[in-house]
């Protein structure tokens, strides 16, 4: 088996300036194919509740084209499910530390067991283990779809909150500042980043299943970047907005997974990041659409006030 397979190509860069750019760009956009085939990490801004509900719902509905437009939408992605999450212990980039989730009320989630690792305060390098729960399960409260169309819970440890996003049985953590300190443990741990399986308990037919998924994510990821290509239209500086981020998310992915033990062998970070981009990509194809519709209802309501003075009408008493 091919050890070095998993790694991130580079993604195509645009390197042109000024008008070469916005010609380039012109070209993309009118050579995209009659059937059109995210910041990922960390993202925490929620998405309104109409939104969140059009995100949940839905299965993957076939290919059909977008009103007023000759693409053809992409088969829908569902969202990870918060049930991948249970029965499985996951660790920080799949080696140290321990986090383990149950089914919880309203939505929420419970944290059964959590240990956080990082290092000993006044001794880098040295590595300490702060067990947070004790007894009583820790509540992971939902907080709504997030930007990325992910499942998002807020997790209020006194000293050390956090919250986090729902991938396929895996979790990608943020907090701002990243660190914080157990004072009591002398120990300064940061929570951020991905919690999945640990490396040395990843069978090599589990790695195999992996690489054909990997395959379907980037085909799925491609196809969610070439719809919301499209659905910029001739708006040239939302065009290089998307192509500038797609350009930048292989280097992202590579440096969120550079520390995820194995990473190299079994390529799940990888995986779930490229996953994760094709629903965010989704995601905001979707709000577009929904905003373009919102903005024509406007502009036809207010073109018929002209239309009713100018006949000498108005509203109805």
């Amino acid at each position: 088996m091919d050890r070095g397979r998993f790694r991130s190509e580079p993604e195509k860069e645009v390197a042109v300036k000024g008008t070469g750019l916005v010609a380039l760009l012109v070209v993309l956009v009118s050579a995209l194919p009659a059937s059109a085939q995210l910041m990922l990490p960390g993202a925490v801004h929620t998405l309104p509740p109409e939104a969140a509900s059009q995100g949940a719902g839905g299965s993957g509905d076939a290919a059909r084209p977008e009103a007023g437009r000759g693409t053809a939408k992409p088969a829908r992605i569902q969202p990870p499910s918060e049930t991948t999450l249970f029965g499985r212990e996951l660790a920080h980039d799949g080696a140290a530390g321990r986090v383990a989730f149950g089914s919880g009320a309203a939505k929420g989630l419970e944290i059964s067991s959590l240990s956080l690792p990082g290092e000993e305060i006044g001794k880098p390098g040295t590595p300490c283990v702060v067990d947070v729960v004790a007894g009583t399960p820790i509540v992971a409260s939902y907080a709504g779809r997030s930007a990325n169309g992910l499942s998002r819970y807020e997790v209020e440890i006194e000293a050390c909150p956090f919250s986090f996003e729902v991938l396929e049985g895996a979790v990608l953590a943020s907090r701002v500042p990243r660190s914080c300190t157990f004072a009591a443990a002398e120990c300064r741990v940061d929570p951020t980043g991905l919690w999945g399986p640990r490396a040395d308990a990843i069978a090599e037919r589990q790695i195999e299943l992996w690489e054909n998924a990997r395959a379907q994510a980037e085909s799925r990821m491609r196809a969610s970047f070439r719809a919301l290509l499209a659905s910029a239209g001739q708006d040239m500086e939302a065009v290089k907005r998307i192509v500038g981020e797609q350009a930048g998310f292989s280097s992202e992915r590579s440096m969120a997974c550079g520390t995820y033990a194995g990473e190299d062998r079994h390529g799940f970070c990888a995986l779930r990041l490229t996953e994760a981009r094709a629903v965010a990509l989704q995601t905001r194809r979707e709000a577009a659409a929904r905003d373009s519709e919102k903005g024509k209802a406007i502009k036809a309501k207010a073109g018929k006030a002209p239309a009713q003075s100018a006949n000498g009408t108005g509203p109805p008493p």
